[in-house]
């Protein structure tokens, strides 16, 4: 797995591609410690081939939705014509948990914004990122890239 990955300096981050549900994403593993734990990286890209990654990009979907109807970047209605696509997935390997007292994964999906009359991303310098931990969404923004 680690020959998929290449280290980049600036990010202080491993950064390759993985495939999911039959598409090509990336993949970035950002470093807390001096050193990767590959072994954790890899059971949690093993662990997205379940049930659980379509519904949460469901989930994160419909929730960034109604996000821009709250903070709106460019928008208007109808909103109904804007679609997320999931562009890449950020993992920050595993984070204490302070409800539970146990280690948990902590990762973000990261997506760019559609609208349907367009085929480019509608807002190309924006990703819309929505953090989880423990499998729970956390939070939702938006960061101007």
């Amino acid at each position: 797995m680690k020959d998929k990955f290449y280290y980049s300096d600036s990010s202080n981050s491993f950064i390759g591609e993985i495939e999911l549900q039959n598409k090509t994403i990336e993949f970035e593993i950002k470093l807390k410690e001096s050193e990767l734990n590959w072994i954790d990286a890899e059971s949690f890209i093993s662990s997205l081939n379940d049930d659980y990654l379509p519904k949460i990009i469901d989930t994160s979907s419909k929730l960034l939705l109604e996000f821009i109807k709250l903070v709106q970047f460019g928008v208007s209605e109808p909103f109904n014509d804007y679609k997320f696509k999931l562009e890449a997935i950020a993992y920050y390997g595993k984070v204490d948990n302070r409800i539970f007292s146990e280690t948990v994964d902590s990762f973000e999906l990261v997506f760019k914004l559609y609208h349907s009359d367009y085929l480019e991303c509608y807002d190309p310098y924006g990703d819309y990122i929505v953090k989880i931990d423990n499998r729970l969404i956390t939070g939702i923004r938006r960061e101007q890239i």
